[in-house]
């Protein structure tokens, strides 16, 4: 423990207050990561200790993950370990109240109140003005850093940290962070080291010059990029007075209408870049017209609309390619008749529902509207599984909630599927439902049977065929049809749940199973597990909607809708 004499002398940084509050933060889409329950699990003791070697100077981070990421390109990624992230919340958002003050407000990456979004608005607002809502020729300049935070020379970015921090606790806290080497002793997740020595050399920390290179996916490394590129702003708004320039992190464009001017700027920039950061542009330089459209940050800029960029919509085009090989696998398959059948595989349709929420609102800020419009046309699929509420996906069907008995379960797929019969299985029945009663039929017969019936002739599919006997259990069962049992019944035909052995009952209402012709005693609304197949025969056959929810209601496994032009769409929720 620290002794109190330097509790009362310490920077009020350091603080319980100050670190539970970055604690929360780090949590945000990280709570139910391993290394977070784990410090979650001694969280006082651990902020405690956290904070005596904040204030004591000997905190050093811990080790790194690294591992490969593939899309949109090819890179590592160093992930630092939970606890250290708690510290560079802690310490950016200190360094971030004195240096937003300095930071450019045409600099859009990693601030608050910025983002994507706000830089390519603001590179559309400036196209306008340069060429008079449209009305003149101008041009534009996009630069690109080459291995930017491989390249990175951290005795610079140290140097122009220290000018401005007078606190030498917070300053040693810098410097640990600024000369940390995450390469050293990290554990690598999912690959091998042959697959990062692959990388170019200015792709990865491992072929890294000594003293340059910031780990891609720390706080830090984002914050410090920003503060490392501030000198790139000052100059090309103050030096060379360049009054359209946009930056978002390496990717920065100057807009013009003099071409020859920017080629001038050009060369200076890349000069200034050299002297003062050490840092070379990529080959891949732009000098063309505005109106050929500005590809900036996923969009194709122009002034007077905004366009997707190609590689977006390639990229959700194969990812939906790929999530329809992966249903039909699962079963989704179109009948000769009509009849088409949707498999419910809710960890993946899940995956499909953040792609789509990411991606339609990437395009709906552009005029992509038709585009999505045809891309939801060809996957037709998708609307079987999706509603549209407001530009969100929801699931058609979500999954129900746990409930603790049958009759939960049963009035939550009632009002689930208001529109539909829901049969419904019970052990070995299936129990008829409806929220809409005037989906079940009407009785139009009453039931007739002998006068000295047996005991096994007295009930079919749970209702009875004496008059004497028409209540159960305090319930009025629902009279069907008719049904007339034989003297002496064969032991088949006294049981069949809702199909009529009785050779007697022959007619255009009868229905063929396995040779036997059979009686649509259907309505009975209790049906056996075994004559599954003729009651559904059945069902489709009156051409009434149905939903058919398996497992004492908790998996729906399959929902049959008959429509209008007499074609069956079948949903497999859950495993069949």
């Amino acid at each position: 423990m620290v002794p109190a004499s330097l509790l009362k002398t310490s920077p009020s940084l350091f603080t319980l207050e100050n670190l539970h509050r970055a604690w929360r933060r780090c949590l945000r889409r990280k709570r139910h990561t391993g290394s977070a329950m784990e410090f979650e699990q001694n969280l006082e003791e651990n902020l405690i200790v956290l904070r005596d070697e904040l204030i004591e100077g000997c905190y050093q981070p811990g080790l790194s993950r690294a591992f490969l990421v593939e899309k949109p390109k090819r890179r590592e990624i160093f992930g630092a370990d939970f606890r250290d992230r708690v510290v560079h919340h802690l310490l950016v958002e200190h360094l971030e109240h004195d240096w937003e003050r300095r930071f450019i407000d045409d600099s859009y990456a990693c601030r608050k109140n910025k983002g994507t979004h706000g830089a390519v608005e603001k590179l559309r607002s400036m196209t306008r003005k340069v060429t008079d809502n449209g009305t003149c020729p101008a041009f534009y300049l996009q630069l690109d850093i080459k291995g930017f935070f491989i390249s990175i020379d951290r005795r610079i970015l140290f140097q122009r940290l220290a000018a401005h921090e007078i606190d030498p606790v917070v300053l040693d806290l810098v410097q640990t962070l600024v000369f940390h080497d995450p390469t050293r002793h990290c554990r690598l997740r999912g690959n091998s080291m042959t697959d990062f020595m692959k990388l170019p050399e200015h792709k990865t920390l491992f072929k890294a010059q000594p003293w340059c290179g910031l780990p891609i996916g720390n706080l830090t490394s984002q914050f410090f990029a920003n503060v490392y590129l501030d000198a790139l702003d000052q100059y090309c708004k103050h030096q060379l007075r360049s009054r359209y320039y946009v930056r978002y992190c390496d990717d920065f464009v100057i807009l013009s209408k003099d071409r020859e001017q920017l080629r001038e700027w050009q060369l200076k920039i890349e000069t200034f870049i050299w002297d003062q950061l050490r840092l070379c542009l990529n080959d891949k330089k732009k000098l063309r017209p505005i109106s050929d459209g500005i590809d900036f940050l996923g969009y194709i800029v122009r002034p007077d609309y905004l366009l997707p960029r190609k590689r977006v919509v390639v990229a959700l085009n194969e990812r939906l390619i790929h999530s329809q090989q992966i249903m039909r696998s699962a079963g989704m398959v179109q009948f000769d008749d009509g009849r088409k059948v949707f498999p419910w595989n809710w960890p993946h349709l899940q995956q499909i529902r953040q792609w789509l929420t990411s991606y339609h609102g990437h395009i709906k800020r552009s005029s992509g509207h038709r585009l999505w419009c045809d891309m939801m046309q060809r996957f037709w699929w998708m609307d079987e599984y999706f509603v549209w509420r407001n530009g969100i996906p929801y699931f058609r069907y979500p999954p129900p909630r746990y409930y603790s008995n049958f009759y939960q379960q049963k009035k939550w797929f009632i009002d689930m599927f208001p529109d539909h019969v829901l049969m419904i299985r019970r052990g070995l029945c299936w129990e008829m439902a409806a929220k809409r009663r005037d989906l079940l039929p009407d009785p139009t017969v009453t039931v007739q049977t002998p006068s000295f019936p047996r005991k096994r002739e007295s009930r079919i599919c749970g209702a009875s065929l004496d008059p004497r006997f028409r209540q159960r259990g305090g319930e009025r069962l629902h009279p069907t049809v008719t049904v007339q049992t034989p003297s002496f019944p064969r032991k088949r035909e006294s049981r069949i749940c809702g199909a009529s052995l009785d050779p007697r009952f022959r007619g255009d209402d009868v229905c063929q199973r396995g040779g036997e012709r059979l009686h649509p005693t259907w309505l009975n609304r209790r049906f056996f597990a075994h004559d599954f197949d003729s009651i559904k025969c059945l069902l489709w056959e009156s051409g009434l909607p149905v939903a058919w929810i398996g497992e004492t209601g908790r998996r729906v496994m399959e929902i049959a809708e008959r429509t209008l032009i007499n074609h069956w769409k079948g949903i497999h929720l859950g495993d069949p």
